[in-house]
């Protein structure tokens, strides 16, 4: 073999080598898509047999679409759809159709998403007014509704194209003193028939009112000892079933439970029992929510070790089973 060529080859070679050790060193580094938030709120709704749940970060995710919203029926398999928000605070669905969720949207603003379809599809106007919680009955969609100054709470109804539209005949209200806190949870019985929760986090201080009309409202529980609804920890849900039933769900350590308590009224509010802490049935760090399809029966959405973790009740939230 001829000695020139060879020397020749063996300096190309070289080159190439060199060549390829520079674009490799010019490369930008590979940098790895960070990992989903952990799980760490969550929101759930029940009707019938079908339990529809969301569960993610609390921070604006901008991986919306790895946390869906997900439905079952029949306590069969989780199946995912899409929803045009990136976080999800509030979840209701007035029967197995119609449903109501609030959260933030990709860009990180408040949004509301509306569906027909039992949860199927989704759809989202930036022309929505801003609601921090919302309830789906059968006539009217009832909204904490945010604006300038203290938050209101107001009737909407869905229009053919899921778009919300204030009920004229209804007038938005604000029940609650400064003192009182400001409204941000609402749960309706009946079209008419609901309750609205006022919190002051500042001084622990809350008001849950009750109206019959959907428009004039009376002070019922305050933060008394006596009537049940005290506690350090704030209320971060309430639920109502049947026609007397409410439940308010305490953020963890509130009321001595570490996960967090499940407080039941069978006097639409006007006195809440302490049944035992939710982790004395099932094995549970964390209480995210609770939704009731009647007196006694309803599902509880938890964490366990930053995972989703699901159980029933029949016996109004005294005990709790977990289901796979």
């Amino acid at each position: 073999m001829n000695r020139a060529w060879m020397t020749g080859a063996v300096v190309g070679a070289l080159a190439l080598a060199a060549a390829a050790l520079v674009v490799l060193a010019l490369r930008p580094p590979t940098v790895e898509r960070p990992p989903v938030a952990p799980f760490e709120i969550g929101v759930v709704a029940a009707s019938g047999d079908t339990v529809w749940r969301w569960v993610g970060p609390s921070t604006c995710n901008a991986d919306a679409d790895v946390v869906q919203l997900e439905r079952s029926e029949g306590g069969g398999p989780w199946e995912k759809s899409p929803i045009p928000l990136a976080n999800v605070y509030s979840l209701s669905f007035s029967d197995g159709v119609h449903g109501v969720a609030t959260g933030t949207t990709s860009k990180c603003a408040r949004g509301v998403a509306l569906t027909a379809n039992g949860g199927r599809t989704w759809r989202a106007y930036s022309e929505n007014p801003v609601l921090l919680d919302a309830w789906y009955t059968e006539g009217a969609i009832w909204g904490v509704e945010r604006v300038v100054g203290t938050p209101q709470i107001a009737a909407f109804k869905a229009d053919k194209k899921l778009r919300l539209k204030p009920i004229k005949s209804i007038t938005p209200a604000r029940p609650c003193s400064a003192s009182d806190g400001v409204p941000n949870q609402v749960a309706f019985w009946t079209d008419k028939s609901g309750l609205l929760l006022c919190q002051n986090t500042v001084i622990d201080s809350r008001l849950l009112a009750r109206t019959t009309n959907g428009s004039t409202y009376e002070a019922l529980t305050d933060d008394r000892p006596t009537l049940g609804l005290d506690g350090a920890e704030p209320v971060i849900d309430i639920d109502v079933a049947g026609t007397e039933s409410v439940w308010a769900v305490f953020a963890p350590g509130g009321g001595g439970c570490s996960e967090g308590q499940v407080r039941y009224s069978d006097s639409q509010g006007a006195v809440f029992s302490h049944p035992e802490c939710p982790s004395r049935s099932v094995d549970i760090d964390e209480v995210l929510d609770v939704a009731f399809t009647s007196d006694q029966d309803g599902v509880m959405l938890a964490l366990r070790d930053r995972q989703p973790v699901m159980a029933t009740t029949d016996d109004a939230g005294d005990t709790w089973t977990e289901q796979p």
